[in-house]
């Protein structure tokens, strides 16, 4: 019946010319229709059964066992698709999850999280990406298990039908699963990365949110000039690159081969439900892409693992430059600081 396709994917249909439909229903039957769709041609197009996956079964866990990070990686995260129907997105980027959001809550049925992104696509999905804090990947490994060959069905937009959604889960790296979503992510002011001013951009006549603003602070012994400072706040980019490359949002003047072109990246987290008012929820978070490492309070970060920049923090890149990390409430306290 109609409620057994529970999802047509066709994102590369003018590419390959090929539709994939999935089919839900019980282990018995499904026997069945597998004798019926192999034969079938649809519109002079032969079907063909590409798999088979009975997540009732006694084999479905002791597999996915096998599969499980056969490289010995460090895995912190996990990433869902979902269709962004069952998503409420307030920003064409990526949007924070707090505790008591659905998703968040979600997530903490399979372990402890530290942190919940949604990231929209070009297409209809919307990525969840969750980093958990449990030791040795159990969180992540716990959501694979579970989930992988699942379909999850949501009675809230099931008005006329069932509302399936056959899960793909995938487990790795927080910050490479941020990354792989953030590739399909749409377009947005937010996230743009061709400015090169170190200055903090006006802030719009009708925005309302006060701060709270970051600085970075060269800690130099000659005077320090507002060009040499980096200023974050929630209407500026939500990312920035430091490294000398002219088009880094902080562009770190070295003559060595110290510093890389893109050395690190600042990443401005913002809750969903945020109202403006400058609070602990917003945090600033750092990440290093670099060859000669960043370093914070004199411990240097795992590569491309994000760490959060708090008031009073030291940010080295490199052996070059150090900066003082800042907080501000309001803008009039940052510019009142310098």
């Amino acid at each position: 019946g109609k409620d057994a396709v529970v999802g047509i994917v066709d994102d590369h249909f003018s590419e390959l010319k090929r539709l994939f439909v999935c089919l839900l229903c019980h282990s018995e039957e499904c026997i069945e229709q597998r004798k019926l769709w192999r034969p079938l041609e649809l519109l002079g197009v032969k079907v063909t059964w590409q798999n088979t996956i009975d997540s009732g079964s006694r084999q479905h866990i002791p597999r996915l066992e096998t599969c499980w990070n056969p490289d010995g990686l460090q895995i912190d995260g996990m990433s869902l698709e979902l269709p962004n129907r069952w998503v409420v997105l307030e920003t064409a980027g990526p949007n924070i999850c707090r505790v008591g959001f659905h998703w968040y809550d979600f997530a903490r049925i399979f372990g402890q999280v530290a942190e919940a992104c949604l990231v929209p696509t070009k297409s209809d999905i919307v990525h969840l990406v969750v980093r958990y804090l449990d030791s040795g990947g159990r969180g992540a490994y716990s959501a694979f298990k579970a989930l992988t060959g699942k379909a999850l069905y949501n009675p809230l937009t099931s008005v006329h039908g069932k509302d399936l959604c056959v899960l793909h889960a995938v487990y790795g790296t927080y910050s490479s699963l941020l990354r792989t979503a953030a590739r399909g992510i749409l377009p947005s002011k937010r996230l743009e990365w061709n400015s090169k001013v170190a200055a903090l951009p006006e802030k719009p006549a009708k925005f309302q949110v006060k701060g709270p603003i970051y600085e970075l602070y060269p800690l130099k012994r000659s005077s320090v000039s507002p060009s040499e400072l980096l200023r974050i706040a929630p209407w500026g980019p939500a990312k920035l690159r430091l490294g000398k490359h002219r088009k880094c949002h902080l562009c770190i003047q070295d003559e060595s081969a110290a510093v890389s072109n893109a050395h690190a990246e600042l990443c401005l987290m913002v809750p969903l439900d945020y109202d403006g008012v400058a609070d602990a929820t917003v945090r600033l978070m750092v990440s290093d892409s670099s060859k000669n490492g960043t370093w914070v309070n004199e411990q240097r970060l795992a590569k491309e693992r994000f760490e959060e920049l708090k008031d009073g923090h030291v940010l080295r890149i490199a052996d070059v430059a150090r900066y003082a990390v800042r907080r501000f409430n309001t803008m009039g306290e940052c510019q009142r600081a310098l």
